[in-house]
């Protein structure tokens, strides 16, 4: 059995799918309508979770992006401050 492994130094940032849905003057609920993205989809989009690379795309091409920069980026993972005592 494969073991699933993540990055541990990047995570995906969703805010330029935010702006561009801004720009086009689309709304969340018409790609829901449109393309059948479930509302869990957005949910991990909003969390900053992977989402797998086909939805993505899909989400890329309705929007007719020029990059995929214009639905996520990755940023650095912020070390988590260790709690004070």
């Amino acid at each position: 059995m494969a073991i699933k492994r993540k990055p541990t130094s990047i995570m995906p940032c969703y805010k330029p799918f935010e702006h561009t849905l801004i720009n086009k003057g689309i709304k969340k609920q018409t790609l829901r309508d449109e393309l059948g993205i479930s509302g869990a989809t957005f949910s991990k989009m909003k969390r900053n979770e992977s989402l797998n690379i086909d939805t993505i795309g899909l989400i890329y091409e309705y929007l007719e992006c020029e990059s995929i920069e214009e639905i996520v980026r990755f940023v650095p993972i912020e070390p988590e401050e260790s709690p004070s005592k």
